[in-house]
């Protein structure tokens, strides 16, 4: 009785995994997964390793709206190489005891990331990933005390973002997620707003001019199986049908 017993838990503890097993050619090796996400933050403007930051300036905001689109391959079991490119708005809010100034951003960014997904049940699912990009900065005429300001600059992004998901399957294919990262990022200026080269001093430093925020992403993806693995099972019974159609007679 009790051989029974510890059998009958054991194909009872099998149940969900056989279940799960069910899901896993949506993270197997040839595997494509696509996505989105849009994302609002507010983070400090100034550097935050910068000790010359005055009280005052530790005021200013920047105001950041992202909208990006995701497509990944899995390159093997779990893991899957993701291409990321995403357009991003940023106002800038300086504090002026005056009033305040205002200047605005547009940055063309592509990233990639590999990303490893971590199944917990059928339909929940875990994934970290790696995202490394670099954005594009064109100048753009900006508003300066109320006043017009062209602007000719020209400025590189790079961002390196550890992240993690959450993500809950709703469908077979479809899981909205929830991602929490935290970004580097560091500007190159190029070109100055009245197009000339930007020119850095001597004991420039780029640690100087590192920026982080923490980021919150809600997003949907959709996951579709390996070709190879995704193939319809035969259709037994309307074979059966049939045969039983034409000689059963």
């Amino acid at each position: 009785m009790r051989k029974t017993t510890v059998v009958c838990a054991l194909l009872l503890a099998l149940v969900p995994l056989a279940s799960f097993a069910q899901g896993q050619d949506l993270f197997s090796a040839g595997a494509w997964e696509f996505g989105g996400s849009f994302m609002y933050t507010a983070m400090p403007s100034n550097p935050i390793f910068d000790d010359s930051v005055t009280a005052g300036n530790k005021k200013d905001t920047m105001h950041i709206i992202e909208a990006n689109v995701r497509a990944g391959w899995f390159v093997m079991d779990n893991l899957s190489l993701v291409i990321s490119p995403s357009l991003m708005y940023m106002a800038d809010c300086d504090y002026d005891p005056a009033g305040d100034d205002k200047y605005f951003n547009m940055v063309f960014d592509l990233g990639i990331e590999p990303t490893y997904y971590l199944q917990l049940s059928k339909q929940s699912v875990l994934s970290f990933a790696l995202n490394f990009s670099i954005g594009f900065i064109p100048g753009l005429d900006d508003v300066s005390s109320g006043t017009d300001d062209p602007d000719d600059s020209f400025s590189m992004l790079y961002s390196l973002e550890p992240k993690a998901a959450y993500y809950f399957f709703t469908s077979e294919n479809l899981a909205p997620f929830a991602e929490l990262g935290y970004k580097f990022m560091y500007r190159r200026d190029i070109k100055e707003s009245d197009g000339t080269d930007t020119v850095y001093p001597s004991n420039y430093s780029m640690f100087d001019e590192i920026r982080a925020r923490l980021r919150f992403t809600l997003g949907l993806k959709y996951f579709l199986p390996s070709p190879a693995r995704a193939a319809p099972a035969p259709l037994k019974g309307e074979f059966d049908i049939m045969i039983d159609g034409k000689f059963g007679k």
